[in-house]
């Protein structure tokens, strides 16, 4: 396979020297907006201010609301402030939950990552992609994905963050992760539209989720018969 050559003419150079600069000033903006995030949470810490039930006890919709946006251990914030911040970022109010859930994942229950985000060598996408993960698990798994992920995230696989955060979920909380695997294993299914084949000259539509090991089994050629 041919390679490429690293570039020579000083012009060029000067135009990557640039754009891995900009990328730079890049990260740590998104950075700096993810703290921001994390603090705005912080000085809204979930006050109830209006009554949320009137004496019947049904439901005032216009009082101001606890929501929990992270895992266990990090802190709750206000309804209401949530759509202020995603506004002001030209979010939608889901896409502004689901930021200031993850600067929140991250800062309190993934220290080590959230430091090296706030330094520029993590980035933030890449943070989130951990945070939608950790968000279910207990402290103590939290933490342990937080020491395994937190050297070498800036360049590891989303296959070896998968592998991570599915280990660190077994041992610190087996429980769970057994409860993922069932759920998992609940949804495996083969459909054969054998009424359908008529609709097809006689060719008759599978669908299916399966088990990998089901699936090896299934792609396996027949035995040729003697």
């Amino acid at each position: 396979m041919a390679r490429r050559t690293p570039t020579q003419d000083p012009q060029l150079r000067d135009l990557l020297a640039r754009a891995t600069e900009q990328t730079q000033v890049a990260r740590m903006a998104e950075a700096a907006r993810f703290e921001l995030a994390a603090a705005w949470a912080e000085a809204h810490p979930a006050p109830v201010e209006d009554a949320v039930v009137d004496e019947l006890g049904d439901l005032v919709m216009f009082g101001d609301q606890p929501i929990t946006l992270a895992g266990e251990g990090a802190p709750g914030m206000s309804e209401f402030a949530v759509a202020e911040f995603a506004a002001a970022v030209g979010m939608s109010a889901y896409q502004g939950r689901n930021f200031l859930g993850a600067a929140l994942e991250a800062k309190y229950r993934l220290p080590q990552i959230w430091a090296k985000t706030m330094a520029g060598e993590i980035p933030v996408w890449k943070v989130r992609r951990v945070t939608d993960r950790t968000h279910r698990l207990n402290p103590t798994a939290a933490a342990s994905v937080d020491r395994q992920l937190a050297p070498v995230l800036a360049s590891c696989s989303w296959a070896k963050v998968e592998s991570e955060v599915e280990t660190a979920a077994a041992v610190a909380d087996p429980e769970h992760a057994e409860g993922e695997r069932l759920d998992c294993s609940a949804q495996a299914h083969l459909d054969i539209a054998l009424t359908d084949a008529r609709l097809n000259r006689g060719l008759v539509p599978i669908t299916g989720l399966l088990e990998y090991t089901d699936a090896l089994a299934l792609e396996r050629p027949a035995p040729t018969p003697c």
